[in-house]
């Protein structure tokens, strides 16, 4: 996969989370994934694990799925206004 692509994919990724935020006004952590015969996985992160065995774990999934790209996906921001200094 190209620069282009990855880009693409935090484009989507961007997307997603401002539609998804409007409507339920959160974001659970996730990752967008693409393996190497292009294949798209969306996982939600194992935050149940805790932060290195979560990290461990998808890095061993992402192996096992031969993944190429990904994006992690943990939280969103929408302001409405400008932040006055």
């Amino acid at each position: 996969m190209s620069e282009k692509e990855l880009r693409i994919m935090f484009d989507r990724a961007s997307q997603f989370c401002e539609a998804h935020f409007a409507k339920r006004a959160e974001i659970a952590p996730m990752w967008h994934a693409i393996t190497s015969d292009g294949e798209t996985l969306i996982e939600p992160h194992p935050t149940f694990l805790g932060k290195d065995m979560a990290a461990a774990m998808m890095r061993v999934f992402f192996d096992l799925r031969d993944v190429v790209r990904y994006v992690y996906i943990g939280e969103a921001w929408t302001l409405h206004r400008m932040i006055q200094p």
